[in-house]
Order: structure tokens, then sequence, then C-alpha cells
């Protein structure tokens, strides 16, 4: 608490002033009378002894009518943190190679794709003590096999995002395995019924749906992550809201392009140097003896050992050409320290403001000096009234 005005409390040493008309005897009306000795005797009554109450009230209102002018106020502590946040895009390979299992998560053999998917995870949210999270960041996700597609824009809805990477799965799994088996019984069904043949062309277009839409195709990915990031840089400046601070790319991947007709990898780096886009770059996984879920002649999943194809030089050129980092985890830890790094790398800038909140307390105050100057003025004239 404090005041204001402190220099009105001087005004306290004039109220014991209110008590001079009480205490001058030379200011008190008199009635003559020949004889007071009976009276002397007489106890006082209860009309004496309460008007002390006039000048008692009489001083309350004034003190508290001078503390009021002293206007009390009670102070509050306001914090506000000013982030200016960046945009990053997730740049995640899906394709078949990423069913490898050659990563562990609380002491169980899991996927590529789970582990990149768990980690990934904790970067955006947080609440871990090496992670603390990016809630400030535009963050937005692009999956890439044989195609590329933006599977959440670049958004500060971070729930949104979570539940999409959540649902995302690699290509060629167990999943897709038994689409294409049912398939396959289903085409010798129809055929051996005598089906038509637009019916069975119909079961070839989805069976090549599916098992077309593995490969790698990393340059088209990253073409389409600065698409993006073009994209939210403008609509941002459109709507007049702050200029995004810096634009980031991770691009997760466990291999090394394999389609022919796809954007280059080095090409596009190329393109997101002058856009001022930065490109981090992170291999996944070992080459050799990884195993992999397979579909058995009998429809149980059974394990076994495949070999990988990666190009590290490829992936350590986009990282140089745009002033990143490239990054190679083989287990759940290493991964994780990467990200633990890039966080530290491309962290927001944020500025913490404190300034005090004053409320104003005078109004109490002033009604309590109005209550007592009204009680005094209603007791002089009624009860406490004295004659003269």
């Amino acid at each position: 608490m404090i005041l204001h005005s402190p220099w009105w409390l001087l005004a306290l040493l004039l109220v014991p002033l209110a008590w001079w008309p009480w205490l001058d005897p030379r200011r008190r009306p008199a009635i003559r009378f020949s004889d007071l000795s009976r009276l002397k005797a007489q106890p006082a009554g209860w009309g004496v002894r309460a008007r002390l109450l006039l000048p008692l009230l009489r001083t309350t209102a004034l003190v508290s009518l001078v503390v009021a002018l002293a206007r009390p106020q009670r102070g509050n502590e306001q914090t506000r943190i000013f982030s200016e946040g960046i945009a990053i895009q997730l740049v995640c390979d899906v394709s078949g190679s990423m069913n490898g299992m050659d990563f562990e998560l609380d002491g169980k053999a899991v996927t590529r794709m789970e582990a990149v998917k768990r980690t990934a995870a904790d970067f955006v949210r947080g609440g871990t003590r090496d992670l603390p999270g990016r809630p400030n960041d535009l963050i937005g996700l692009i999956t890439f096999a044989r195609y590329a597609d933006s599977a959440c824009p670049l958004t500060l809805d971070h729930a949104n995002l979570l539940s999409i990477l959540e649902r995302t799965r690699a290509k060629s799994d167990i999943e897709d395995q038994r689409r294409l088996r049912d398939i396959q019984t289903e085409y010798r069904r129809r055929k051996f019924a005598g089906a038509t043949p637009d019916e069975l062309r119909e079961l070839e277009t989805q069976f090549r749906l599916i098992a077309e839409e593995d490969g790698t195709a990393i340059g088209d990915a990253i073409g389409l992550g600065l698409e993006r990031l073009d994209q939210a840089t403008k609509a941002r400046a459109a709507s007049g809201k702050e200029a995004i601070q810096g634009r980031v790319m991770i691009l997760i991947t466990d291999g090394k392009q394999t389609v022919p007709d796809s954007l280059d990898p080095v090409e596009a780096a190329r393109i997101a140097k002058p856009l001022g886009i930065k490109i981090h770059t992170i291999l996944v996984g070992r080459e050799n003896n990884v195993p992999v879920a397979r579909l058995g002649i009998t429809g149980e999943v059974e394990y076994v050992a495949a070999n990988f194809d990666i190009d590290v030089d490829v992936l350590q050129k986009v990282a140089e050409v745009t002033d990143g980092r490239s990054f190679r985890a083989n287990d759940t830890d290493a991964l994780r320290e990467i990200y633990r790094e890039i966080d530290r790398l491309e962290r927001t800038k944020t500025d913490e403001r404190r300034y005090m909140e004053y409320t104003e307390k005078s109004g109490p105050w002033l009604w309590a000096a109005f209550a007592c100057m009204a009680f005094e003025l209603l007791a002089a004239q009624t009860l406490l009234r004295k004659i003269p």
C-alpha cells in the first residue's frame, strides 16, 4: 500500500482543533440559575457522557477525509513477456524405409517413424527438462515419399499439428501390405467370377496407387517447404501482423533421393539460400541389417533384415548451402540430442517487462468520513441535542 499524495497527511496536525468548541469554557452557552448545589449532587446521565461521541465522530471524519485526500493505493506488479517467434517447417520422410526397427522407446524396439514422431512432438510441445517447447513459433508439417504433401500448414495451433503428426505413418507398413494383399485376393476372386475388365482395372488402379506411393523425393519436399514458408511470410505481412523473425526447415530422412524426376535436393537448397531460409538435415537410422516387418504367406507378421542406401554427402551439402547444420542419429538418444541442439540454435527473442498496476483505495475512507459527519449532525440535532 502506498500514498499517492502523502503531503496531505500534514493536515492531520490541524485535526486537534476540532476539539476546541468542547474544550474552551468561554464558548460554552449557559443559563443563569440561583443554586447548583442540588444539581451537582445528581449523577451525570447517559446523555452527558454520550456527548463525548460528537467530537470523536468529527475527529474520525476529518482523519478519514485527510487519508482519502492522500489517495492510498495498492500496487500489483505485472509482468509481460513479448516474444518474437520464428517459422519452423518440419519436413519428414515417410517412405517405406522409415519402417526399419532400429530405434527404441521406453525399452522397446520401434520403427524410425515412431521415434521421429515422438522426438518431434517433444520438440514442439516441450514440457520436459531438456526440451522446453516452441509455443511462440509457427510450425508446419510436410511429409514425403514419392510425393510431397503439406500435412499441416504453418500454425500456432500446435495441438492440431501434434494430432496430425501422431496419425502420420510410413508407406508400405503392415497396414499397406494387408491392403495390397486384400486387393490381390479380391482381384483373383472377381476374375474367377467373370468380372468385367472395368471392374478389374479399378482394382489394378487401387493396387498401383498404394504400391507406387513409396519412394524418396527429397528435393520436391524441400521445394514444397520453401513455398509454404514463403506463403506464410507474405500472408503475415498482408495481415499487418509482426513480420516473421526467422525461417527454418528441419529435414528428417533415412535415405537418398530415389525419384528420378524429383527436384535435385542441392538445387532446392540453392533456392532457399537467397530467401534466407536455413535448412537443418537429420539422417536417421543405420544402413545394414535393419529389422523390417513383413507380412508372411500365412498373414502373420515376420521380421527380415534389410539394407538401405543413404547419401550423407547430399544432406551435408544441403545444410552447408543454407548455413544450416547436418546431423546423424542412429538411436533415440542421439535424435533427442539433435533436437536439443536445434532448439538451442533457433531460440526465439523474448523481452520481459515489469510494471506496477495501482488500484485506488480512497473510496472506503471517503465513505467513512461521510458516515461519521452525517451521524454527528444527526445525533447533535436529536438524541444528543444540547440546550442551550
